[in-house]
């Protein structure tokens, strides 16, 4: 069993689940889909977004969100 919170199954209040977020963010910022699930896992577990969340954001909101973790 993995420990990531990103590999739960199940669906956030609008359906979207961590696979969906993940992929979002392959495409969007055109990275290995190792790249995005660690990226998801860590918007997960640092700023406790949830996969609506991630799947609204566009990269600038990406790269604002990954300085924000840097900070913490």
């Amino acid at each position: 069993m993995s420990d990531r919170v990103t590999d739960q199954a199940g669906n956030d209040k609008f359906g979207y689940t961590w696979g969906d977020a993940r992929h979002y963010a392959q495409s969007i910022l055109n990275v290995s889909a190792e790249e995005a699930a660690t990226l998801v896992e860590d918007l997960a577990t640092a700023l406790g977004l949830e996969p609506y969340q991630i799947i609204q954001a566009t990269p600038t909101d990406f790269a604002d969100l990954k300085n924000r973790i840097a900070e913490q």
